[in-house]
């Protein structure tokens, strides 16, 4: 049933979930003390096309990473 359900939301499904998941994610790289790391550093979805830049707090392309 569940499967049946994500499939027909799918789309309104996986944006909430990247938003819960970055978030997550950022507060937890926050409290590990990630803005003190003098290298980039960003969260990357499995073969998506964006990046969550971690010290810039903003999703960005692929291609303006390695610019």
């Amino acid at each position: 049933e569940f499967l049946d359900f994500y499939e027909e939301n799918e789309d309104e499904i996986y944006d909430k979930e990247q938003r819960v998941f970055t978030n997550w994610f950022y507060n937890c790289w926050i409290k590990a003390g990630g803005q003190n790391f003098k290298l980039p550093s960003y969260f990357v979805f499995h073969d998506d096309d964006k990046s969550f830049n971690l010290k810039e707090n903003k999703w960005i392309s692929d291609d303006n990473k390695w610019e």
